[in-house]
């Protein structure tokens, strides 16, 4: 497999799988709070328009206009630093590498822009700081995108979610933690359908109903229905396997013990009913 799993969680009966995202966003695609402007020989690093070639002089002279607008603004400018060797990595602070790593770039937050997201008239000390732990946010996130460090889960080889940034064991927020949760609404809906089955299942019997009633009686019954038949119709099919199930635990009472050709006969039973 091109793309094994890293880990596989057991949880609650169902299969956790986490993969590595290989084609994640590029998180500059978002709508950052930070503009980047680097000059990476061969790499886009920076943003959108905001890559520079600094062996032209109209390159340099174009990225001291960028920084010196902000300087006029007082625009928050801090340095980006890159360590390259056999991929790349990203951050606020210098590496300790004299031969694979430099700075690459300018990170700029722009005055104006703090005070409209926070809705302030100046920026305060107190403001500073939440902007710069979102700053650093966004740069760790960019990080991650470059190391790889991107993940996604598949539960029972079906539901999927991809694009987790970061640690995919972050109690919060990991790739774990959220597919965790979705197996938790998994399990709590199937309860409450299988609740709900059970009634269907005597009431079908009692009264000989068709499909039509069934669904009909699933879409009054079962909230996540929402009156949509299409759902209430797929809901029905989960219906059919979970008497199936039902049906061959009884009918099999009756084989046990019969000849092949009377078990074969059970199982066109189950394919008809």
């Amino acid at each position: 497999m091109d793309n094994p799993a890293i880990e596989t969680i057991e949880y609650k009966d169902h299969t956790i799988e986490i993969f590595q995202d290989i084609y994640p966003d590029n998180p500059r695609s978002w709508d950052n709070l930070t503009e980047i402007h680097a000059w990476h020989k061969r790499i886009n690093i920076g943003d959108k328009e905001c890559n520079y070639y600094l062996y032209e002089q109209y390159e340099k002279d174009r990225l001291d206009t960028v920084l010196k607008e902000a300087k006029k603004n007082r625009d928050i400018v801090l340095p980006l630093y890159i360590y390259q060797h056999s991929g790349i990595t990203i951050r606020l602070t210098p590496f300790n590498c004299q031969w694979d790593s430099g700075q690459v770039g300018w990170v700029i937050v722009r005055r104006k822009k703090i005070l409209d997201e926070w809705k302030a008239k100046r920026l305060t000390k107190q403001l500073k700081e939440k902007v710069m732990k979102v700053i650093e946010g966004e740069i760790k996130t960019y990080d991650d995108y470059f190391v790889g460090n991107v993940y996604g889960y598949v539960i029972d080889d079906g539901d999927s979610c991809w694009g987790y940034y970061g640690d995919y064991n972050h109690p919060d927020y990991g790739a774990i933690v959220e597919a965790k949760g979705v197996v938790d609404s998994i399990v709590e809906y199937e309860k409450k359908r299988d609740k709900l089955f059970k009634k269907i299942a005597k009431w079908s019997q009692e009264n000989h109903l068709s499909d039509l009633d069934i669904i009909t009686h699933i879409m009054e019954k079962d909230d996540s229905c929402d009156n949509n038949k299409d759902k209430a119709v797929k809901l029905l099919e989960e219906y059919r396997q979970y008497r199936k199930g039902e049906l061959v635990e009884t009918w099999s009472k009756e084989f046990e013990g019969k000849e092949l050709r009377d078990i074969e006969k059970l199982v066109v039973k189950v394919k008809q009913y």
